[in-house]
């Protein structure tokens, strides 16, 4: 009875001094303090609060890889198939929606992940028409509209006026979006008529073409008809403030160009935009290659674009030490030096030798690579360098476009940030790119290496592993894809995971959350370079 008594009391004290505390397994409550409402996080389901400081005048729904047309990686534009924003609800005692903030829940199939960017889903807000019809010209607005308040989650530029939002893990996600890309409570429409004059030199039996908002910048899809020596189509409901172009036999190649200048050659114009009158009438200067070469061309190698198929001519700054291969979807992100194609030497091209002036080439087969970027894109890749003995490491790509390491000449492509120090070049249509690279992300020519071996690697994860999920564990491995590695991790009484096995040279390595029919999570941060001495980590999702 004393032993009791005495443990009784002991339990007493402590619970009032504070030192017994009592583990929750549960996840961390919401936040009711906070200016934003916040959830409970839910496997397999992501839950975004948004307040418009614009306010809709029509319904907002979410378009995003969770929503795929048929067959493709296109996103679905129905608003019949998305889910629609509706005022947020109570959370505590705090009624959300009567402060102005909207609330969606989604569930993330695995389809929806996009390991560009090592996220399990792409998303963003898009505000319905008049006529219920979901138009990218009404998604929000670049990155410097939206204000992240709280979630897992990276925001990258996208084209112009736009921003992609990449949802990381399973998440709740609080944003303030401050404006759209534009607003459609205030557009105005027209049936307009758009008649065309072209100049001397263009052939009489070239086929024009109009390209622009209006057609989703499609080459082929708005054939002007001859009239005369003049060109004409008429477009019914566009909007007024539409962007646009003209094009000669559905290519860029023969885009319009502007007046002759003093060198003889003409540059690009401006786009035309539409406006309050319903007749427009406009007049071409140029065709490229046609009746003027653009300026700049004859400085770099360029062929016409080929149906299917992106060719790509770089020059090289830096010495090389090594042979240069495309990685990217082209080959599943794959590392495996077999599986690697390689630039060559530039051949001959209106009879100038380009290999001989420094440029390389490689033309890229687009038949099955299954790669669509929002849908706008087809094929993300980058150059990287092997070693002098042909071994392959991401520590040799490519550097940065924003610190002026990539100088784009020509091409549709659009280079984004992704991890620390890197970036992935997004071909937006089949298309000929010429770049100038002037620096690797590390030169393999002066690097050190840290040789491969054999070890244990120890893995902590710091946030929450939900029950039933795998932590994998990948890295510059060669044989795969860093998003296919089949390395699941051990977990110990201890609480971490470790994983044995051989490693390669300058070994870099992640972790991934993998739940069975809800795709892959990837750890937030950086990969993590092996130091030839420390074999354990830390990650968190």
């Amino acid at each position: 009875m004393k032993v009791l008594k005495f443990f009784g009391i002991l339990l007493i004290a402590s619970i009032v001094l504070g030192v017994v505390t009592c583990k929750d397994d549960k996840p961390d409550k919401p936040d009711f303090t906070a200016d934003y409402p916040e959830a409970e996080k839910v496997a397999g389901k992501i839950t975004i609060f948004a307040k418009f400081l614009v306010e809709p005048c029509y319904d907002v729904v979410l378009a995003g890889s969770y929503k795929l047309k048929e067959g493709t990686t296109d996103w679905i534009e129905n608003p019949a198939e998305l889910s629609k924003f509706v005022p947020a609800g109570k959370i505590g005692d705090k009624d959300w929606g009567a402060e102005g903030w909207w609330e969606v829940t989604i569930d993330v199939p695995a389809s929806a992940a996009i390991s560009e960017h090592s996220a399990i889903l792409g998303a963003k807000p898009v505000q319905l028409e008049e006529d219920d019809f979901a138009a990218w010209a009404f998604q929000i607005g670049d990155e410097s509209t939206v204000e992240l308040k709280s979630g897992d989650v990276d925001i990258q530029p996208g084209y112009s006026g736009e921003c992609n939002i990449y949802f990381l893990s399973n998440t709740t996600a609080a944003f303030i979006f401050k404006g759209w890309k534009n607003d459609p409570c205030n557009v105005v429409r027209h049936n307009y008529t758009f008649n065309v004059t072209v100049p001397a030199g263009t052939p009489d039996n070239a086929d024009i073409y109009l390209v622009g908002d209006m057609n989703g910048w499609t080459v082929d899809a708005t054939k002007l008809t001859k009239s005369g020596s003049n060109y004409t189509v008429t477009m019914s409901n566009v909007r007024e403030g539409s962007a646009y172009k003209y094009v000669m036999n559905a290519t860029w190649a023969n885009e319009e160009l502007a007046e002759t200048g003093e060198e003889g050659c003409a540059n690009s114009i401006d786009n035309r935009v539409t406006g309050s009158s319903a007749t427009i009438n406009d007049a071409v200067k140029n065709w490229r290659r046609i009746t003027i070469d653009k300026c700049g061309d004859g400085t770099y190698p360029d062929v016409d674009a080929e149906n299917g198929k992106i060719t790509i001519f770089a020059k090289f700054e830096t010495d090389l030490c090594g042979e240069i291969g495309l990685v990217g979807t082209n080959n599943g992100w794959s590392g495996d030096p077999d599986n690697l194609p390689r630039f060559e030497p530039a051949g001959v091209i209106d009879g100038k030798d380009w290999g001989a002036d420094g440029w390389w080439q490689i033309i890229v087969d687009l038949e099955g690579t299954g790669f669509d970027y929002d849908g706008g894109g087809v094929l993300s890749a980058k150059p990287v360098q092997l070693t002098s003995d042909g071994k392959f490491s991401w520590d040799y790509q490519i550097g940065l476009y924003e610190e002026g390491d990539i100088e784009l000449l020509a091409g549709g492509v659009d280079v984004l940030p992704t991890n620390p120090g890197e970036c992935n070049i997004l071909f937006r249509t089949n298309v000929t790119a010429v770049f100038i690279f002037k620096a690797w992300k590390n030169d393999p020519c002066t690097a050190s290496v840290i040789p491969g071996g054999s070890g244990t690697f120890t893995v902590t994860i710091t946030s929450e592993v939900e029950e039933g999920a795998d932590i994998v564990f990948t890295g510059n491995f060669d044989e795969k894809a860093w998003g296919d590695s089949d390395r699941v991790m051990t977990l110990g009484g201890d609480g971490k995971y470790t994983w044995t096995g051989t490693y390669p040279d300058n070994f870099e390595c992640k972790v991934i959350k993998r739940i069975a029919d809800q795709g892959d999570a990837w750890a937030s941060g950086s990969n993590q370079k092996f130091d030839g001495t420390n074999y354990s980590f830390e990650f968190s999702f």
